[in-house]
């Protein structure tokens, strides 16, 4: 038993569509041209049935070029550069970060303010934009009172 070649191969397929009529005599002359075609090629029914029964090979990819992953970095006029794909949020947390180190010009209230946006911060949540509209209204009063 061998492989079918690609040339017997197409024949055959070409006849096959011919076993789906009502007609015996039809069917029996696609058996027979199959045949012959397999025969022409140094086959059999037997090769026939090994390679429509073959399971198809896998596909195997191979990559000329790695991949480069896209890194995307903003500028911060405060923070300098840094990268939005390892942690959205790190701007604001080191932000929050800031102001609390100066806890001493800070009122009750932004201080609990600050508690409370540092632990959602740490739970993987984004801000609303009302909270960060308060966080950067801390920053700039922190920051005229240092100048």
């Amino acid at each position: 038993m061998t492989a079918l070649t690609p040339t017997t191969a197409a024949k055959i397929a070409k006849v096959l569509p011919q076993l789906a009529t009502d007609d015996d005599v039809a069917i029996v002359a696609a058996v027979a041209a199959m045949k012959r075609l397999l025969a022409s090629g140094g086959h059999d029914i037997y090769d026939l049935t090994t390679a429509l029964t073959a399971p198809l090979p896998t596909p195997r990819v191979i990559y000329r070029e790695a991949p480069r992953p896209a890194h995307r970095y903003e500028e911060s006029p405060v923070y300098g550069r840094w990268r939005h794909d390892l942690d959205p949020l790190a701007s604001l947390k080191a932000l929050v970060a800031r102001c609390r180190m100066s806890s001493t010009r800070l009122s009750g209230w932004e201080r609990g303010f600050l508690e409370s946006v540092e632990r959602q911060l740490k739970a993987g949540r984004d801000l609303s934009p009302k909270q960060k509209d308060v966080l950067f209204r801390i920053r700039d009063r922190l920051a005229e009172r240092a100048a």
